[in-house]
């Protein structure tokens, strides 16, 4: 009896320690998750966003895409695999198939990013894109600072 509880306690960190390098080989770095497979196989969406401000982003993009990205735990580097025109809800939902939804629970990423942003419910709209949140950071800014 006593051996298996050993041998179950070293199994622990063994394991542990495999899943994060395993993490790390497939995202390049600690503690990070893969993006969605629809938009990790396209092509950098950094064209669209300068587009969309006429070449001239407002630092509030490159905040709200970093925050989408620490948020959902993506690497740093695949922000700009997002459009503007992605909905949230998309890229939560590509997290938490609606297969699975029963079995695991959220972290709450959604909510998260509204108190980030100082974004309130009533303002958010289901279908947002990522450029409504862009939107809606430069305006609650510009609000406080009136």
């Amino acid at each position: 009896m006593g051996t298996y509880i050993l041998i179950g306690i070293a199994a622990v960190p063994v394991i542990l320690a495999i899943e994060l390098f395993w993490n790390r080989w497939r995202t390049g770095r600690f503690f990070c998750t893969l993006l969605p497979r629809r938009f990790r196989d396209r092509s950098t969406q950094q064209a669209a966003w300068d587009d969309r401000y006429q070449h001239n982003s407002p630092p509030e993009v490159e905040h709200v895409l970093d925050l989408i990205c620490d948020i959902f735990a993506f690497h740093p580097g695949n922000r700009y695999q997002f459009s503007p025109e992605d909905r949230l809800l998309d890229i939560y939902r590509a997290c938490y198939p609606s297969r699975w939804a029963w079995l695991q629970g959220d972290c709450m990423e959604i909510e998260s990013l509204m108190i980030a942003l100082d974004i309130e419910a009533a303002e958010l709209n289901p279908d947002a894109s990522l450029g409504d949140l862009v939107e809606l950071t430069i305006r609650g800014k510009n609000k406080r600072a009136k």
